[in-house]
């Protein structure tokens, strides 16, 4: 495993920072790929170790063969939770098998057409639409004859919580109000990258100073 130069205390920190700053996070990792290899380590204080591989043997050695043995975790899932909730790219076990069952109802649409029935025994029936003109009458024109109802809610608890996904009636105009405040391109444009672009050169100030004061 390869390794960029560090500067103790604060490892490789400093390169990172100035990644975040400049808004090159991929564009920094693929240098430190082309420089170092196809694996690399990074040091951050206080973190716990950060690998990174292109390296085709270790992808299919973590993502197919030996998958169960490389979790996300509780640390990776709280930070990753606002981005990416409780989807496939953020839970384990049986969350994780359980989201993956979306690729079977893909295969089903392919096969059979863009609404397709399934019936279950002792199950409701169940419905599965990809027509444009029935998602648009049913989350738009006619979204409140649509509600998710008790059944879906209980059994969907655990993986979408209290979220605007799971919720009805006044709760989900409550939650799309408060979403639709944050996630708007002008919060992300104006203000979330430039206090985060604003903190960041003030950190990398404190590091480059540190270092120069030996």
């Amino acid at each position: 495993v390869a390794m960029a130069p560090r500067i103790w205390p604060l490892g490789h920190l400093h390169l990172v920072l100035k990644a975040v700053r400049g808004y090159r996070i991929h564009d920094t990792l693929s240098e430190f790929h082309k420089a170092l290899g196809d694996t690399i380590y990074l040091d951050i204080p206080l973190q716990p170790a950060f690998v990174f591989t292109i390296d085709p043997r270790n992808v299919e050695y973590i993502v197919k063969t030996h998958f169960e043995n490389f979790p996300k975790g509780d640390l990776l899932r709280s930070r990753m939770a606002d981005l990416l909730g409780e989807g496939i790219f953020n839970v384990d076990g049986p969350a994780w098998h359980w989201a993956q069952d979306y690729d079977t109802l893909s295969d089903f649409h392919k096969a059979l057409g863009d609404t397709i029935y399934l019936d279950i025994p002792l199950q409701p029936a169940f419905v599965f639409t990809i027509d444009p003109r029935n998602v648009e009458y049913i989350v738009k024109t006619h979204f409140e004859n649509f509600p998710k109802g008790d059944l879906f809610r209980s059994r969907m608890a655990d993986l979408l919580g209290d979220g605007i996904f799971n919720v009805d009636g006044s709760a989900w105009h409550g939650q799309r109000k408060t979403s639709s405040r944050m996630f708007t391109a002008n919060k992300f444009k104006n203000h979330i990258w430039k206090v985060v672009d604003k903190n960041s050169a003030k950190v990398v100030q404190m590091l480059q100073a540190t270092e120069a004061g030996g």
